[in-house]
C-alpha cells in the first residue's frame, strides 16, 4: 500500500520571486505575478483601461479608480490634523500632505544630505548633480534636466498663463510663482533664518538674507571681478558692461538697463509722486528721494543696528563726524567713505567701462557717462532765479550764479590774476610753470 506522503498530489507553486526580462525588476508577495503583469505594460505602453467620460486611457485599474475622482470631485482621504480641513482624492496625496505638518522627510540625497517628503521629488534633485540637461525648447534651445521645466517654459514664448490666484485673480506662467504669490495673502512665512529667526516667504530669499550675517557673495562678474551676494544683483551690474537696454518707455522712446528705472522714470510722463514726506508733504518721484528730503527735518540718521562693533564704529565716524578717514594710495587724497575711495581710484586708472549707447564714448565712471548724455539731451530743465537763463545741469547753474551774481573769483597765487571759475584758473596754473597748481577741496 502507497504511503501517504507517495499519494500526494505534488503541485506546482510558482517561485518566491519573478523578474522582469526586460528591465529586470524583482517582485515578490502574494500578488507578484499581477503586478508583474501590470508593469509589463510600462515597456509595452498598453493602456487597456479607458475613462467613459473623457476617453483618457490608464494601464492599470486602480489609476482609472483614482482619475475619476477628477471627474466626480470626490476626496475620500481626509486630513486627520486638526484645525485642517484639507481632503484628497487618494491615500498616497493624503501621506504627502501629511508630512507638511510633520515636517518628516524621510528621502535623503547622497550627494548633498538634502531631504525630501516623497521619492519623486528625491528623484528629480538627483539630476541637478549629474549635471545632464536632456530636454530642450525648440524655440530658443535652452537645455532643461526635466521635461516639465520645458513645459513651463514654453509659457514665457507662448504667453500663456494657466496658473491663476483664487484671491485676486491675477495669472502667473509658473506653478511655483503663483504659490509664492499666494503667501502675499496668507501671510505665510515658512523659512526662518536660523541665526537672526528673520521668516520670509521664499527660501530664496531666506538664502540671500543670510549671507548679510556670513558676508558670503558667491556671484561675481568675470570681467572686472566684482562680488555680489544676490545674483540678480549681479544681472543687474553686467548690464553697465553690455549696455544692453531692453526697458523701453513707449512714451519717448528712451530704454533703461533695469525695469525699476523704467518704472520710476514714467512718472516724468504721468506726473505721479507716490511719496509724500510725512512732516511736511511734499511729493517725490522715489523712495530715496524722500527719505534724503526728511533728514532735513530729522536731521543725521539714527545709528543703524550693525552686525559688528568695527560696522557700527566705522558707521558713527563716516555719517555723523564726516571724518576723512580713507587715503588714496596715489594722490593722498583723503574721503569719508570707503565707497568715496573707490570711485575716485578710477581716476587714475585707465579702464573705461562706462559706454555712451548714443556716441560709443567711453568713461571712467557711471556720474561721467551721465554728464556726458546732456549733451545729446540737449534739455535745459535748471532755470537761473535771478535772470531766468536755462542750464542743463544744476552745476552749470551754480558756476553761473558765483560768476554772474555774486561775482566771486577765484585768484592765481603766483600771478594774482582772477578767473571767473576755478576750472579755469585749473587752466592757467597748468600752463604757467611760476603758479602752483591749485589742490582740489
Amino acid at each position: 500500500m502507497e504511503s501517504h506522503e507517495e499519494g500526494k498530489i505534488k503541485r506546482n507553486h510558482p517561485p518566491k520571486h519573478i523578474v522582469c526580462e526586460v528591465c529586470l525588476k524583482i517582485f515578490t508577495g502574494r500578488n507578484r505575478t499581477t503586478h508583474l503583469r501590470s508593469h509589463k505594460r510600462i515597456h509595452t505602453g498598453q493602456k487597456p483601461f479607458s475613462c467613459d467620460i473623457c476617453q483618457k486611457h490608464f494601464s492599470e485599474q486602480s489609476s482609472l479608480v483614482k482619475h475619476k475622482r477628477t471627474h466626480t470631485g470626490e476626496k475620500k482621504f481626509p486630513c486627520t490634523v486638526s484645525m485642517c480641513a484639507k481632503a484628497f482624492r487618494t491615500r498616497e496625496k493624503l501621506t504627502l500632505h501629511e508630512r507638511t505638518h510633520t515636517g518628516e522627510k524621510p528621502f535623503s540625497c547622497r550627494f548633498c544630505s538634502r531631504s525630501f517628503s516623497d521619492k519623486s521629488t528625491l528623484r528629480k534633485h538627483l539630476l541637478t548633480h549629474s549635471g545632464k540637461k536632456s530636454f530642450s525648447c525648440t524655440i530658443c534651445q535652452k537645455n532643461f534636466s526635466r521635461q516639465e521645466h520645458v513645459k513651463n517654459h514654453m509659457n514665457i514664448h507662448t504667453g500663456k498663463k494657466p496658473f491663476s490666484c483664487e484671491t485676486c485673480k491675477k495669472s502667473f506662467s509658473h506653478k511655483s510663482a503663483l504659490i509664492h504669490h499666494r503667501r502675499i495673502h496668507t501671510g505665510e512665512k515658512p523659512f526662518s533664518c536660523d541665526i537672526c529667526q528673520r521668516s520670509f516667504s521664499q527660501k530664496t530669499h531666506r538664502d540671500a538674507h543670510r549671507r548679510t550675517h556670513t558676508g558670503e557673495k558667491p556671484f561675481s562678474c568675470h570681467i572686472c571681478h566684482k562680488a555680489f551676494s544676490r545674483k540678480y544683483h549681479l544681472d543687474s551690474h553686467m548690464v553697465l558692461h553690455t549696455g544692453d537696454k531692453q526697458f523701453l518707455c513707449v512714451v519717448c522712446q528712451k530704454s533703461f538697463t533695469q525695469k525699476s528705472s523704467l518704472y520710476m522714470h514714467k512718472s516724468i510722463h504721468t506726473g505721479k509722486l507716490p511719496f509724500s514726506c510725512s512732516f511736511c508733504h511734499r511729493c517725490f518721484r522715489t523712495k530715496g528721494g524722500k527719505k534724503c528730503h526728511e533728514e532735513t527735518h530729522t536731521g543725521p540718521k539714527k545709528i543703524k543696528a550693525m552686525k559688528t562693533k568695527q560696522h557700527s564704529d566705522t558707521y558713527v565716524k563716516t555719517a555723523h563726524s564726516y571724518e576723512k578717514t580713507f587715503t588714496c594710495r596715489l594722490c593722498l587724497k583723503l574721503f569719508s567713505t570707503k565707497c568715496n575711495l573707490q570711485s575716485h581710484l578710477t581716476i587714475h586708472s585707465e579702464e573705461r567701462i562706462f559706454s555712451c549707447y548714443t556716441c560709443q564714448k567711453t568713461f571712467k565712471t557711471k556720474k561721467g557717462l551721465k554728464y556726458h548724455q546732456i549733451v545729446h539731451a540737449k534739455t535745459k530743465t535748471v532755470t537761473c532765479p535771478t535772470c531766468d537763463r536755462p542750464f542743463t545741469t544744476k552745476g552749470h547753474l551754480k558756476t553761473h550764479i558765483r560768476a554772474v551774481h555774486l561775482k566771486e573769483k577765484y585768484s592765481c597765487n603766483g600771478c594774482q590774476k582772477s578767473f571767473s571759475t576755478k576750472y579755469n584758473l585749473k587752466r592757467h596754473t597748468k600752463k604757467g610753470s611760476r603758479c602752483k597748481p591749485i589742490e582740489d577741496s
